[in-house]
């Protein structure tokens, strides 16, 4: 090895599919100057979100359809409607699987999504993630085709199937995968994403049985009764999993992840009172009333905003890891100040958010921000900001993969004028 200084960049993936990744520097007789790393993979982080959204509701829905099908209609087959409406679901769990995959191969490899496409079927055969990838994706693909032929029995039951292997297949290669008792994380992860799907996706079922002219009260009363007790289910598998996975009930309120659980129990209880509150409607159906309709449809409508806060969990570091508090902290500048927080403040991804203040304290825009970040004699390296509002930028999962004190070099722009703000984060 010749003499000099030597930048080493690497990237590694985590058992739940999390990507850190990071730079150090080490000399050999002399220093000559370490090289800047560029971290920015050009993957847009909703991109990752929407790939798990489309995967978790084609589950609930696929799923949930299935369970309404066979055990809930009295003659076991759906409605044309239904038919249509799993295909459709099938077929966003297969766009989701495919993207899902396309993205972790991008970021795991830090280049643009298709430069990395040459990279796929390595992932599938060398790496764990890759190879849950593409079995998901297999899975998902065996549950669209299974979606074509719906009215028969057979057909549901395939589709079913199928779609509960990439319930698993979530478990194994997500925060369920890294909890200290591995196996009870996973069959309560499981156990929860199964009674969710049955509870709403065969809200979706009833939704569109009522819709196509079904008045059939024993079908509304028997997917109510089952409703209530898978409710319960998933009550104690979530209760289960929550604890595996935040750790004290500190950071549930201090965590970015301990948040979002909190907004989706909310929205899952919302789910729960609206179907409370139509029971009158279900005890006295003759015929498909207006009421039980508008009802079913806003239940519908909760678990649509449930499904993308679960996606967002999913993408989200667990409590559990964070080993510090929270970082907020009042930067002065010389506009004014900013208020910085950087969550969960712990080596792995972490999520800034950055509010601009002018000297009387009312909000100031910012034209412009730029961040980098670096510790020790590792060059820095950039910090990608995305803008909320005018006054309000964050950085959404960027890897702090070591702890130490990291130095965050800040550069905005407003009405023109250009001004320079460091602050120190201490991770831990």
């Amino acid at each position: 090895m010749l003499p000099g200084s030597y930048t080493v960049a690497w990237r590694v993936t985590s058992g739940d599919a999390h990507v850190l990744s990071g730079s150090f520097v080490f000399h050999v007789e002399r220093e000559t100057g370490a090289v800047a790393v560029q971290d920015d993979d050009g993957v847009p982080p909703g991109l990752a979100w929407l790939a798990r959204w489309l995967v978790v509701v084609s589950v609930t829905v696929v799923a949930g359809l299935g369970v309404f099908s066979l055990w809930i209609e009295p003659d076991g087959v759906g409605p044309a409607a239904s038919s249509r409406f799993v295909i459709v679901a099938a077929a966003m769990g297969l766009m989701g699987a495919m993207l899902r995959l396309a993205v972790q191969v991008a970021v795991a490899s830090g280049r643009p999504l298709a430069n990395a496409v040459g990279l796929w079927g390595e992932a599938v055969l060398r790496t764990r993630a890759g190879s849950l990838d593409g079995l998901r994706v297999a899975a998902a693909l065996v549950g669209l085709l299974a979606a074509f032929r719906w009215p028969r029995r057979s057909a549901a039951t395939v589709a079913l199937t199928a779609l509960f292997v990439v319930a698993v297949l979530n478990s194994l290669g997500g925060h369920a995968w890294t909890s200290d008792r591995r196996w009870l994380g996973v069959l309560s992860d499981v156990v929860h994403q199964s009674a969710v799907a049955v509870w709403v996706g065969g809200l979706v079922g009833l939704l569109q049985w009522l819709r196509a002219g079904g008045a059939d009260a024993g079908v509304v009363k028997r997917f109510s009764r089952l409703a209530t007790g898978t409710v319960g289910v998933v009550l104690a598998s979530g209760v289960v999993s929550a604890f595996g996975q935040i750790g004290s009930l500190d950071a549930l309120a201090s965590s970015t992840y301990g948040r979002l659980l909190t907004a989706k129990v909310a929205g899952a209880a919302l789910i729960a009172w609206l179907g409370w509150r139509n029971r009158d409607a279900v005890a006295a159906l003759t015929v498909p009333p207006p009421r039980l309709l508008a009802g079913v449809r806003m239940e519908v409508l909760a678990a649509v905003a449930v499904l993308g806060m679960t996606a967002a969990l999913v993408g989200t570091v667990p409590a559990r890891t964070g080993g510090g508090e929270v970082f907020s902290a009042t930067i002065a500048a010389p506009s004014g100040t900013i208020n910085v927080t950087v969550d969960p403040a712990s080596p792995g991804a972490n999520v800034m958010h950055l509010y601009f203040f002018d000297a009387s304290g009312a909000p100031r825009a910012a034209d412009a921000a730029e961040a980098t970040v670096a510790l020790g004699d590792v060059p820095p390296r950039r910090v990608v900001l995305y803008p909320i509002t005018a006054s309000h930028f964050t950085a959404q999962a960027f890897s702090l993969p070591t702890a130490g004190l990291w130095t965050f070099a800040l550069s905005t722009v407003s009405r023109g004028a250009r001004t320079q703000t460091e602050f120190e984060v201490l991770i831990r």
